[in-house]
């Protein structure tokens, strides 16, 4: 297993930087540290792994309206709540993940660590690479 490499930053901007770096992990106020604190290494860290899970809450709640939709079809054209039924607890499971994820998160920015969501951290060290 290849080893966690974070950004470095001070003890300084780590301090500065947890005061706002746990909004990252609430929806779309990622942007609250990303644009308070430009040039601090830790608040941008954290913007952008907020910002990659906001995508995937917007992703999960367009996949939860379409899927919605279709179970209540199934449920309506059959007579049956079972497929319609989990579908939604199988939702309900996935943005129960994205809760807890976003939960770590605060706790650990606001205490002023570096952690890697698992598989979604990878994805905000490649997608906004030029951020820090």
């Amino acid at each position: 297993m290849a080893e966690v490499s974070f950004p470095s930053a001070t003890e300084e901007q780590i301090n500065e930087g947890k005061s706002l770096a746990w909004l990252a992990y609430l929806g779309i106020l990622f942007l609250i540290p990303l644009l308070a604190h430009k040039d601090n290494p830790f608040s941008k860290y954290h913007a952008r792994q907020g910002m990659v899970l906001f995508f995937l809450e917007v992703a999960l709640g367009i996949v939860w309206g379409i899927l919605g939709a279709i179970a209540v079809a199934i449920a309506l054209a059959t007579y049956s709540v079972v497929c319609g039924g989990l579908v939604l607890a199988l939702m309900g499971i996935l943005w129960l993940l994205v809760a807890v994820v976003a939960i770590i998160g605060i706790v650990q920015a606001a205490t002023g660590k570096f952690w890697r969501m698992p598989l979604l951290g990878n994805l905000a060290e490649k997608w906004f690479k030029g951020m820090v």
